[in-house]
């Protein structure tokens, strides 16, 4: 069944609680926080700009990878971003509200066409990926930093695997 919500909270009692293992890293990856602000970044590249064709879909809060610094200013990603947990929560919301609509109505042609966005030097660069193969970057990232945020809150909390 479909949600109709166009917002997320996980409550006052989650971010008190939480609010100091949602900010931590451990051995230095990016912390919770950090990692959903980074599914921001890897949406808008891969899916809006990418995909959908959108010229500028680039959140400021987004957390770039390393080797894409230099294109910051280019990308209007705010360096300085401090965003709540509740904020990144509700960005992201939106972001898969619009990818699951996508995804409930696209046409396997549609999948096998060329991207759509891309042609004005920003970031993803100009390629001849699939609306396919951009969607598994997203899909690859989400899954990826899953396991990784998984892991290092069990980390944070001292859960040990068996």
């Amino acid at each position: 069944m479909r949600s109709s919500a166009t917002s997320i909270s996980p409550g006052p009692e989650l971010s008190t609680q939480w609010s100091e293992q949602l900010q931590q890293r451990v051995r230095d990856e990016w912390s919770l926080i950090e990692t959903l602000r980074h599914l921001v970044f890897v949406a808008d590249a891969w899916f809006f700009h990418a995909v959908l064709g959108e010229p500028r879909p680039y959140h400021e809060m987004g957390l770039l990878p390393a080797f894409l610094e230099a294109q910051r200013g280019a990308l209007s990603i705010d360096p300085d971003a401090s965003p709540s947990f509740e904020g990144v929560l509700e960005v992201r919301h939106k972001q898969m509200l619009r990818l699951r609509d996508f995804l409930e109505a696209v046409e396997p042609a549609e999948l096998r066409a060329n991207q759509r966005g891309n042609d004005d030097g920003l970031y993803p660069p100009t390629s001849h990926h699939t609306v396919l193969q951009c969607l598994h970057v997203v899909l690859d990232e989400e899954w990826n930093h899953h396991q990784y945020a998984a892991r290092d809150l069990a980390t944070v909390n001292g859960v040990t695997a068996s």
